[in-house]
């Protein structure tokens, strides 16, 4: 059996576009957000390797036995 009325080429509807739409505004709206903890973590992380370092540092410099300092001689 045929139609009597061949359905019309699928367009999106208005309601499609509009979901579209919102995608789109909210994908780029977390991407900046997502872009803005990137940096935020990023800076923690520096941080935080910064202070490890640190103490680190202190660590092996507590460790290290130091000379004591040389006396000059006087050559009277």
């Amino acid at each position: 059996m045929r139609r009597k009325h061949p359905s019309p080429a699928l367009r999106p509807s208005l309601r499609t576009s509009s979901v579209i739409f919102g995608v789109v505004v909210i994908s780029i709206i977390v991407a900046s957000l997502f872009g803005w903890v990137a940096a935020e973590l990023l800076t923690i992380y520096a941080f935080c390797l910064l202070t490890v370092a640190v103490s680190v540092g202190v660590a092996i410099a507590a460790a290290m036995p130091w000379e004591v300092p040389v006396k000059k001689i006087a050559l009277d």
